[in-house]
């Protein structure tokens, strides 16, 4: 759509809206795969959807950032198994080993920062993401935003709401977004950030006004108003992209075409 090359692939949303991001996803894992070896992981979502298992590199850390994904499942998702073909080393940090909510990655995460060495952070969910490179340009597509936190960009301002503070959120992202892009709000589910940033305002935005506190996503929304210019959204997909897309986004954007090149075409 914009000419650019993402390097983090996000899926997320209902299984129905996958209709893009699953395409890419199996190609991505069929060229990857370590071919013959029969072994395949499952996708999370209610879909009887398998993968090919790539085979693991010896893990380094990258330069300067520390990756992070949230998950108390024992089963590996697409974002941290794309990264051990990579040879990407990654940590993974859990709230609660029992339940799961949205909001537990903000808290997990904010704990995290405080004893973080590493003077960036790259947040990633785990089984609706995987990485098609090694990461190892990341740093130079995050410094040309010239920002201290960057946001994938999301169509959706999820979850709605017609709550004066959901309104006031959105109406306040609406006004900083660029007209040509679809994707005006900050997902939650992959953002990278500088550690000290983060540990400055990431208690900020877990006591901040928000009309729903179950969820991390709307809490970025509701802080943004504090966080931006500071804090900005990956507009154009430079780093990130996100697949759903519906027939109202095609009528007012267009197709969306995405495509990972590979060896083979």
């Amino acid at each position: 759509m914009f000419g650019t090359s993402p390097i983090i692939i996000h899926h997320n949303g209902r299984a129905r809206d996958g209709d893009i991001g699953y395409p890419l996803k199996s190609k991505f894992f069929d060229h990857i795969s370590n071919k013959g070896s029969g072994e395949k992981f499952r996708d999370f979502k209610k879909r009887k959807v398998w993968f090919p298992l790539p085979k693991s590199a010896p893990k380094a850390p990258l330069k300067d950032v520390s990756v992070v994904f949230y998950s108390n499942s024992p089963y590996l998702g697409s974002g941290r198994i794309s990264l051990d073909y990579f040879g990407v080393e990654y940590l993974t940090i859990c709230h609660s080993q029992t339940s799961y909510a949205h909001f537990h990655k903000l808290l997990a995460l904010s704990e995290y920062a405080k004893s973080c060495e590493s003077k960036y952070i790259l947040y990633l969910d785990d089984f609706d993401i995987f990485c098609i490179s090694d990461l190892s340009d990341l740093v130079d597509r995050f410094l040309k935003f010239d920002c201290d936190m960057l946001f994938q960009g999301d169509g959706w301002f999820w979850p709605r709401s017609n709550s004066p503070l959901a309104v006031e959120a959105k109406n306040f992202l609406d006004g900083i977004s660029p007209q040509k892009s679809p994707y005006k709000y900050p997902n939650g589910g992959a953002f990278m950030v500088k550690t000290d940033f983060f540990n400055e305002v990431s208690e900020k935005i877990i006591k901040n006004d928000c009309y729903d506190k179950t969820n991390d996503q709307p809490m970025y929304s509701c802080a943004f108003k504090f966080l931006y210019p500071r804090a900005k959204v990956d507009y154009f997909c430079e780093i990130f992209q996100i697949t759903p897309w519906t027939q109202w986004f095609e009528d007012r954007y267009g197709k969306l075409d995405l495509r990972i090149e590979t060896d083979n075409g």
